[in-house]
């Protein structure tokens, strides 16, 4: 290799492994598929080998390529160091934090959270990594996360800070047409969104909506309001947002709501990173404030 290294082309191959998928990555990258891919190959022809074996639908890592993310993921964490310590100065704030959370925390709670952090931290800047998978906090994909269960990595500081509780709503056209079901003897006649996934929270929104007539599935929470509004059934909402809609209506009110932990967790660099600390506190305050809002 006499030419130097294209240190894009490495941080374009990190992405892509990261999330699995290079539409995915692309999407991320605000590039085309096609132009990633071509990417990735230069970067191949450049070191000499294969990292990737690319299928139809899905690609493999190769050993050079486990051993190329492998040194990208220290070199993406040194860099990060660097632009924390830049800011070295005690308790000097500033700098970028990443804050990771599902898009359904995101969007129905957080988001409203943050004018009350910037105004009081202008010297922060936030970058939300929004994503419905776990990121991993000690590879630094992000600083501070919001987690529906328990985090199991034992280096992370971690707090529980509430409990968030599902039930489930329909729109006021939908009760209008097909009336309120109170318990599941009464859903055999009702139209049912259902959630798709691997996690406790699909089982335990399925145990519900089979004994309904599935009329749509989804992968996010978010969907699922969306699908509710639109009058095409009854479905799985987070209480305080569904509660919050004028055009919700709660039903199946006899049967218990699903229970899921709220987890505050944070980079162990929170010790010594006044601004990871600072959004960390500040999150937390507003999850203690709020707490009855949640239950």
């Amino acid at each position: 290799m006499n030419e130097p290294l294209d240190w894009n082309g490495v941080r374009d191959f990190l992405a892509t492994v990261e999330v699995g998928s290079l539409t995915k990555a692309a999407v991320g990258l605000r590039i085309s598929q096609p132009t990633l891919s071509r990417r990735i190959a230069a970067l191949e022809e450049q070191l000499g080998a294969q990292l990737l074996v690319r299928g139809p639908r899905h690609f493999k890592v190769t050993e050079a390529g486990k051993r190329l993310q492998a040194i990208a993921q220290q070199m993406q964490l040194t860099s990060r160091k660097i632009e924390g310590d830049a800011w070295d100065g005690g308790d000097v704030l500033g700098g970028m934090v990443r804050i990771s959370a599902t898009e359904a925390v995101t969007n129905a709670w957080l988001i409203d959270q943050l004018p009350g952090f910037v105004e009081t931290c202008p010297e922060i800047s936030i970058e939300m990594v929004t994503d419905n998978r776990l990121t991993d906090l000690l590879n630094r994909n992000s600083d501070v996360a919001i987690r529906l269960v328990r985090p199991t990595q034992k280096e992370l500081i971690a707090k529980k800070v509430g409990v968030l509780k599902v039930g489930y709503f329909a729109s006021i056209t939908y009760v209008e047409e097909h009336g309120a079901p109170e318990s599941l003897a009464d859903l055999a006649d009702h139209r049912m969104i259902a959630i798709e996934g691997s996690r406790k929270f699909a089982s335990d929104v399925d145990a519900i909506t089979r004994h309904g007539r599935t009329a749509l599935k989804l992968r996010n929470v978010l969907g699922v309001m969306r699908a509710i509004k639109a009058g095409l059934g009854i479905g799985p909402v987070y209480c305080f947002h569904g509660n919050a809609q004028n055009d919700l209506v709660r039903v199946l009110e006899k049967e218990p709501e699903i229970e899921m932990e709220i987890w505050l967790a944070a980079h162990p660099e929170l010790q010594e990173n006044p601004s990871i600390r600072a959004v960390y506190d500040y999150l937390a305050h507003c999850f203690a404030t709020q707490k009855q809002r949640f239950s």
